[in-house]
């Protein structure tokens, strides 16, 4: 490959990898989810996030409804990390931090953290 065709080369995939950025931004700003945009694309859900901050997107939370936090406060008294019981519901572990508020997690005992 001759110099200028690394260059061409480089540039067309940097073209390529601004065109998924703002397809990424796209699908954010239409509705889907963090996580689900880090399973499309292949990356990890901080590098989505790192896009959507690059790109000047205000990023949302996915909360738990009254509902799904109650739900939640028994596997979590159980021992169970705030994880493994988000996992279930599709949220990142801080998302249960509502539960976990209401939950003393020192009522745990010591190593039980699944």
């Amino acid at each position: 490959m001759t110099p200028t065709c690394v260059v061409l080369a480089r540039r067309s995939s940097i073209a390529c990898a601004n065109l998924e950025e703002l397809e990424l931004v796209a699908a954010y700003q239409g509705g889907e989810f963090v996580r689900q945009l880090a399973v499309r694309f292949g990356i990890n859900g901080n590098t989505v996030s790192a896009i959507l901050k690059r790109h000047e997107v205000s990023t949302r939370w996915r909360k738990l409804s009254d509902e799904q936090l109650e739900q939640a406060e028994a596997p979590y008294a159980s021992g169970l990390s705030e994880a493994a019981v988000a996992e279930p519901f599709g949220v990142c572990g801080c998302a249960i931090c509502p539960c976990s508020s209401a939950v003393d997690p020192v009522s745990q005992p010591a190593g039980t953290q699944k």
